[in-house]
């Protein structure tokens, strides 16, 4: 995912026209990431684990973070970016690929909501991608919290810094009028 069909093959190419012993150490280099790796029991994260007995992140395991503000994301690469920014100190769900009626989807929402009236959660911020997927994972999220108490937003969506109007497609422009502040 996220390489096209060239950089696929020029990668391909590499890799065959490499020594063995490169070859091999790739091979283990990749077998050694996929074992030090697991998935967090709370945010659904993949991170690397160092050998203790934790079986949550860094993220969920700092006390420092703000616990009762949680965002959703699609994917670790948003987190990832997210966290590259140094403004956000709550902590995430990482909802994974988004695919319509599936029991795993309907698993984590149903987490999610119960997390959210158990936890007493402020504020679940929908970081999902704005596409049918993101809309209506956003849409049932925000429909399932019945807590008037619990702040339901979604990240604002418009025209990036440095555009011009002129040359904005007309669903950002639209969307730019309607998230005005």
């Amino acid at each position: 995912p996220g390489i096209g069909p060239r950089q696929a093959t020029r990668c391909i190419f590499y890799l065959l026209k490499s020594s063995p012993e490169e070859f091999k150490d790739f091979l283990e280099s990749l077998n050694a990431v996929r074992e030090k790796s697991q998935t967090c029991k709370e945010c659904f994260r993949v991170f690397e684990a160092d050998g203790s007995s934790y079986d949550v992140c860094d993220i969920c395991r700092n006390p420092k973070r703000e616990r009762d503000t949680i965002m959703i994301v699609e994917n670790d690469q948003d987190l990832i970016a997210i966290e590259r920014l140094k403004t956000f100190n709550g902590v995430y769900v990482v909802f994974g690929k988004i695919r319509s009626g599936t029991d795993l989807n309907e698993n984590i929402v149903s987490r999610i909501l119960e997390t959210a009236k158990k936890e007493k959660r402020k504020e679940i911020i929908l970081a999902t991608n704005p596409t049918l997927e993101g809309n209506s994972l956003a849409y049932r999220i925000k429909e399932g919290v019945d807590d008037p108490e619990i702040k339901i937003t979604r990240l604002a969506r418009g025209l990036p810094t440095g555009s011009e109007i002129e040359y904005a497609d007309e669903d950002t422009l639209s969307e730019a009028i309607r998230g005005r502040s």
